[in-house]
């Protein structure tokens, strides 16, 4: 099973979050987004912190990416600064995101050095939010850093390919796709975005499998009450994960 969702950013202008929501890929609407939330040490996406509040307030499940500018090295404390600040993540979204696009990792001193700043990276945000980032690549992108990508295989892989479904052949290295940018063609303005296109993803669970990627805590809730709340006690009994149960109830309750 699939979930679908969509990536955005300021390119997409003003984003009609109802009329995402009403969007239509085959029988899938979009349950999740990603917006870009930082780039490199200093820049900051003009329309995250508005587009944010309008998805969660749409009940759609959040999350940020970052893309890393990997011709500076010696700048990923103040990268990793900026997108923990920017980004204000934490449990009840998809785990951050860092994006590696070819063209930085070309930029980098070398395919070693790019893949040492991306652990950086990584480390200083795990550090940070207590949970491992989502690699995003293109096979391009991993071509480009030969064997070094080895020492990225530990990562989830977001994976941007639009020619091939990834279940088919995995990079070598990584066991499975958590995310899946499958085209970057997606009617826009059935999808209520200002531009043209708008990128389709899918997440590669059922939509309780994406509320517990989304899940960071390890709290255990308070016990259900079944005469309190008959509904809740019942998700609980059907999904077997009370955290879960109460998140989907929430968000149906609140469309």
């Amino acid at each position: 099973m699939r979930t679908l969702g969509v990536d955005v950013s300021h390119h997409q202008g003003a984003i009609d979050w109802a009329a995402l929501g009403r969007f239509r890929y085959g029988d899938k609407s979009p349950r999740f987004a990603i917006h870009k939330a930082t780039e490199g040490a200093t820049y900051q996406d003009r329309r995250y912190a508005h587009n944010r509040s309008e998805a969660r307030r749409h009940g759609l499940t959040w999350g940020a990416y970052h893309i890393i500018r990997l011709d500076t090295p010696e700048d990923m404390d103040a990268e990793a600064a900026n997108f923990v600040e920017s980004a204000k993540l934490g449990d009840g979204d998809i785990p951050p995101v860092c994006d590696i696009e070819t063209q930085w990792i070309d930029a980098a001193p070398g395919p070693a050095a790019a893949v040492q700043g991306i652990r950086i990276w990584c480390d200083i945000i795990k550090a940070d939010l207590g949970v491992d980032p989502i690699l995003y690549l293109s096979p391009r992108g991993l071509r480009h850093l030969g064997d070094h990508a080895a020492g990225l295989a530990g990562y989830r892989l977001w994976i941007c390919d639009y020619d091939d479904d990834p279940t088919d052949e995995m990079p070598e290295g990584f066991r499975e796709w958590v995310l899946w940018q499958f085209t970057s063609k997606g009617d826009g303005a059935a999808a209520g975005v200002s531009s043209t296109y708008i990128d389709l993803d899918w997440f590669n669970g059922s939509e309780i499998e994406l509320l517990r990627l989304a899940d960071w805590s390890r709290a255990t809730p308070a016990p259900i009450d079944p005469s309190a709340d008959p509904v809740l006690a019942f998700a609980e009994w059907l999904f077997a994960d009370r955290r879960v149960a109460r998140k989907l109830v929430d968000r149906y309750e609140s469309e």
